[in-house]
């Protein structure tokens, strides 16, 4: 869909009418019959968008190869994320079953906060394990509500000053999208590469708030970036962390334009519902 397109739906969009709503019955009326140029990007209002699974040495899928990338719309695997960008990011928590490698969640929140109550039921059949993931106090300090989000001592009981990580997993849940396929996908981290993830965005929104005060306007997907597993080995065994290269800032106007569509097209067509095709 182009930049020209959607500014045409904002201005015909009758009251209460969603965009898509807008598109179809522009569409039926024949306002975009006319043709168009194989250089301008359109997305369809179905598209599926694949989630990028990290593929561990602990991993259950016959013949995955650890360190690599898995598409799992396509099964196909790929060493390195290459020319990619972030359009959104999104904190979220995770339970899965002790033991179970399959990947299957049994609760889960989209923002870190609350449960996503009507997914849960809908996939498990259960009720979700809290009703409040966590809050924020008045001095904005993070509160652990449900036992399953807080940190555990020795005997896996809820404790504020214990040392074993709690049960319900964070990650951060990325919509990003691949410039030269010009196709969205979604990647989630966790665990370890954590800190990794969270370091790489510090640089990020350190160079979008100078960028700002220097009057220019600077965003995440701003930012294109190469996305490769590195192996590490501890004591608890060998597993891979994510790592970022080529940092570089987007500066073509064609190709900055055509990610700001993407950006406004599928940030807003998932927003309600973030983790969709992470399921």
């Amino acid at each position: 869909m182009q930049i020209a397109t959607l500014q045409t739906l904002r201005e015909q969009r009758l009251p209460d009418e969603t965009l898509n709503e807008t598109w179809r019955r522009l569409k039926r009326q024949g306002a975009f019959d006319s043709p168009v140029s194989q250089n301008e990007n359109s997305y369809d209002e179905d598209i599926v968008i694949a989630r990028y699974k990290l593929l561990q040495p602990s991993c259950q899928i016959e013949g995955a190869t650890p360190g690599c990338f898995l598409n799992t719309v396509t099964q196909e695997e790929v060493e390195k994320l290459e020319n990619v960008v972030f359009l959104s990011r999104q904190y979220s928590r995770s339970l899965f079953a002790n033991g179970d490698f399959s990947g299957r969640k049994t609760c889960w929140s989209w923002n870190g906060y609350t449960p996503a109550i009507e997914q849960i039921r809908l996939k498990t059949g259960k009720e979700p394990r809290d009703l409040v993931c966590a809050n924020r106090d008045e001095n904005g300090k993070l509160i652990f509500v449900c036992p399953f989000a807080q940190w555990r001592d020795e005997f896996d009981q809820p404790d504020p000053s214990g040392t074993k990580p709690p049960t319900c997993k964070t990650s951060i849940s990325f919509l990003g999208l691949d410039l030269v396929k010009q196709m969205p996908f979604w990647i989630v981290f966790h665990g370890s590469s954590l800190p990794i993830v969270k370091s790489y965005l510090r640089v990020i929104d350190y160079k979008c708030v100078e960028a700002r005060r220097q009057n220019r306007e600077l965003h995440m997907y701003h930012f294109k970036t190469t996305i490769y597993l590195k192996q590490q080995t501890t004591s608890k065994g060998r597993f891979y962390v994510v790592h970022f290269d080529d940092k570089q800032e987007v500066t073509n106007s064609a190709q900055i334009a055509s990610i700001k569509q993407a950006h406004d097209y599928f940030v807003g067509k998932f927003s309600n519902n973030p983790g969709q095709d992470l399921q």
